[in-house]
């Protein structure tokens, strides 16, 4: 029974698996490891929280070697579900120091088809490998705790390893810490302290780097932390009903794959929801059964003072709370509470009369089995809605099949990418480290690097490429990779030659004027020290032949930060030319309104003074 329920974990995790959403938590881990091996960045601070401050880079690091060997989201995704796979057979040896073998098989099972560890199995975030940690501190940790074990030493460090690990890999870890203290102080006899020194040396040594970085910046953690506490706290229920899900599979229907091919959302919520209640009390039963024994102090109390401190835990600081609190926060409580819901159903059964007992349980294994079907029926709904619109959420979250895609139109990126989308996904989808600028303006304002580069966008904007192909998606989103056109393809474009530079080192190649549009070419040559704080963009004026200014318009601005010397910048301005007037003057030039800081034209070659603007005349639309 345990092998089919661990091939079941297994099948249902990979089932599915290319569609996968890929959005931009998930990519920041393996962007890092990448970011280590092509560029040779080894962090010591890692991705920035909405709770506190950023978490530690430890993610990044243990998917290292995987990303090394693949260069693939697959190889992270693959060792990523396998040891959290690893976790239902750990929740299994666990429970079976509590409540027996067989009855372990009932909570191997809830850790196996549970939609929300399912899905929290399949994550390349900084929490991925949460039930993976929950599980593995809990089988190093509770033999040492029940005295069952001739290796205390052994696995009170590897404990210790494994709870820097985590820490290291996400913020809230650190909590666990709690449970941990709290175990060794009540079972203090049991517990070879020369090795508790030696663990908790190895967990100062591993997170010593991340505590000096962010203590090297002082003030920002302060303010950090002052903006922590800005919401006012209050008691909330939030924390125990997620912990309570995490077991029961409670509500995961109305919040994922609502919007399926099969539109069968409230049947499964009619029938997921009594399971639900009847899981919740099944809990309460077995807290209440669990209370008493310690009360009694029975045979099995040392155990049962284990799965409630390390239930209870992360669900009592997050009860008085100002800020939002995820389901995933209580992952580290799930196999006691699985552990817990089993004690309530065994409570029940040893009340039963004896004729009745053995066909109410064979009752109960059937639904239970039923449970487990309807829990894999409402996974299966959230990966079939990515499957059928993959471009629900737009770049910034796309399927694995669709990053698959990406990679393979990837290969052979000139230069730079633009891309309405951050630079960790699209990179973590090639499988190595490139330029990705978000800035998708075109055509009205266009940057063109100097090798060529690939402007990806799903709207009807286009700058002038000479090249491009389409990704078509289930859900008739169309993904367009506009290839760039290099210099020389460019000048094509380019009618009227100019060449002035300026003194901050944007050079003014030329324009073309279209009837009533006009393009306007900038190549930078040089970044004066000024540019930096500047936001520099094109402005356009049209007099008419009494000198009246009757268009006051620009194009697009660009921080001065983002100027890369060799980039040519273009900008497309619709000129709306009255039918009177003519012939017109046309004005340009570049000027940062936040600054009043024009760019400065520079005649060294005819011998005039710098001037601020260029003047188009005789215009005749």
């Amino acid at each position: 029974m345990l092998w089919l329920i661990l091939a079941l974990a297994l099948i249902v995790r990979f089932r599915y698996l290319l569609y996968i959403e890929h959005n931009i938590d998930q990519a920041y881990p393996i962007w890092q490891a990448l970011h280590t091996l092509d560029n040779g960045v080894f962090p010591t601070i890692g991705q920035g929280t909405s709770v506190l401050f950023a978490n530690a880079p430890m993610t990044g690091y243990m998917y290292l070697p995987v990303v090394a060997l693949t260069r693939s989201i697959l190889g992270v995704q693959i060792g990523v579900i396998a040891l959290n796979t690893l976790a239902v057979w750990m929740a299994y040896r666990i429970a079976g120091y509590m409540v027996g073998a067989r009855w372990a098989l009932v909570v191997a099972l809830i850790m196996a088809v549970n939609p929300f560890i399912i899905e929290y199995s399949r994550t390349t975030w900084v929490q991925s490998l949460l039930p993976f940690y929950a599980t593995a501190i809990l089988w190093q940790l509770m033999p040492v705790l029940l005295n069952r074990t001739r290796r205390p030493t052994q696995r009170i460090i590897f404990t210790a390893v494994l709870f820097a690990l985590v820490a290291n890999s996400y913020l809230l870890a650190f909590l666990w810490a709690v449970p941990l203290a709290l175990f060794l102080l009540i079972f203090h006899k049991r517990v070879n302290w020369r090795a508790v020194i030696i663990g908790i040396g190895i967990v100062i040594i591993i997170t010593l780097p991340y505590v000096l970085t962010l203590m090297s910046d002082w003030q920002t953690i302060r303010a950090e932390m002052s903006d922590f506490g800005r919401n006012p706290a209050q008691f909330t229920l939030n924390a125990l009903e997620h912990a309570v899900r995490l077991v029961t599979g409670g509500d995961y229907e109305l919040i994922r794959g609502t919007d399926a091919p099969i539109q069968d959302m409230a049947l499964r919520h009619a029938l997921s929801q009594p399971a639900h209640i009847i899981g919740a009390i099944l809990i309460a039963i077995g807290v209440g059964r669990a209370l008493w024994m310690i009360y009694r102090r029975e045979k099995d109390a040392d155990g049962w003072s284990i799965a409630l401190i390390w239930f209870f835990i992360p669900i009592i600081p997050m009860t008085y709370t100002g800020n939002l609190v995820h389901p995933f926060y209580q992952l580290l409580g799930v196999p006691m509470g699985a552990v817990l819901l089993v004690l309530g159903i065994k409570t029940l059964a040893s009340i039963m009369p004896m004729p009745v007992r053995s066909p109410l349980l064979t009752v109960g294994a059937l639904v239970i089995c039923c449970w487990a079907g309807l829990m894999l029926v409402n996974h299966a709904r959230f990966s079939q809605e990515t499957m059928h619109t993959p471009g629900a959420h737009g770049l910034g979250a796309l399927p694995i099949e669709t990053g698959l895609q990406f990679s393979a139109w990837l290969t052979d990126v000139p230069d730079v990418v633009f891309a309405d989308m951050p630079e960790w996904i699209l990179n973590s989808f090639a499988g190595r480290t490139f330029p990705v600028i978000r800035d998708t303006r075109a055509p009205l304002f266009t940057i063109y690097p100097a090798n060529g580069g690939i402007y990806i966008t799903t709207g009807s904007d286009k700058p002038i490429t000479y090249f491009t192909r389409q990704l078509g998606l289930r859900d008739n989103t169309h993904i367009n990779f506009h290839y760039l056109p290099s210099y020389d393809q460019l000048m094509r474009f380019l009618d009227v030659r100019m060449d002035v530079p300026t003194m901050q080192g944007l050079r003014l190649m030329g324009y073309t004027l279209d009837t009533n549009l006009i393009r306007i070419f900038w190549q930078v040559d040089f970044i004066a020290p000024e540019v930096k704080d500047l936001i520099m963009g094109t402005f356009v004026h049209v007099y008419n032949a009494d000198g009246e200014r009757i268009i006051n318009t620009s194009g697009g601005a660009l921080d001065g930060w983002r100027w890369r010397v060799g980039d040519i910048y273009l900008d497309q301005i619709l000129l709306d030319f009255p039918q009177e007037g003519a012939p017109f003057t046309i004005h340009f030039g570049g000027y940062d309104g936040v600054h009043g800081v024009n760019l400065q034209f520079d005649f060294p070659d005819d011998d005039l003074p710098a001037s601020t603007v260029m003047v188009i005349g005789d215009i005749y639309p």
